[in-house]
């Protein structure tokens, strides 16, 4: 993602195919009175752009992934993921504070998809911790890739 640039402007990255997910760096702010210590937020109102538009135009994805899951896979799709957007988005799931850090980064952002990588356990785990946030059922989409062995919840829901 840091790689690709604009043709007209060699200084100017485009952010490539995924430009409408990824968060931009100047999105990210740090904040030493959150718990987080970041905060990603859209440009203020600058060039006639409000919120509005941001939200039609882009839908941050976060991507939260268990590396044992999949036979250790999970760990060489972290790597590659790395890669494709910003790292800042890229959560390796450890604790359940992993979890509540990254939904209060970008707690400011409408719009915001996530993405969870891993079993059963895992996806139990992200959305049972995505109900203690948003009691009223207004959390964000959550799409499932399964890396598991069974996966059953991921052919239940598909």
């Amino acid at each position: 993602w840091e790689q690709i640039s604009n043709q007209d402007d060699k200084n100017k990255c485009d952010y490539g195919v995924y430009r409408n997910i990824i968060v931009r760096p100047q999105w990210i702010h740090r904040i030493p009175d959150s718990s987080s210590n970041f905060r990603a937020q859209y440009p203020s109102n600058n060039n006639n752009t409000n919120n509005i538009e941001y939200d039609r135009i882009y839908t941050p994805l976060l991507l939260f992934i268990n590396k044992r899951s999949g036979g250790q896979s999970g760990e060489k799709i972290y790597r590659k993921l790395l890669h494709l957007l910003n790292p800042r988005q890229v959560f390796l799931l450890e604790n359940d504070q992993t979890i509540f850090n990254a939904l209060d980064i970008y707690s400011s952002l409408s719009n915001i998809r996530l993405c969870v990588f891993g079993g059963d356990g895992t996806v139990g785990w992200v959305l049972g911790r995505l109900a203690e946030l948003y009691p009223s059922l207004n959390n964000p989409p959550v799409s499932i890739c399964p890396l598991g062995t069974g996966n059953d919840l991921s052919r239940v829901l598909s």
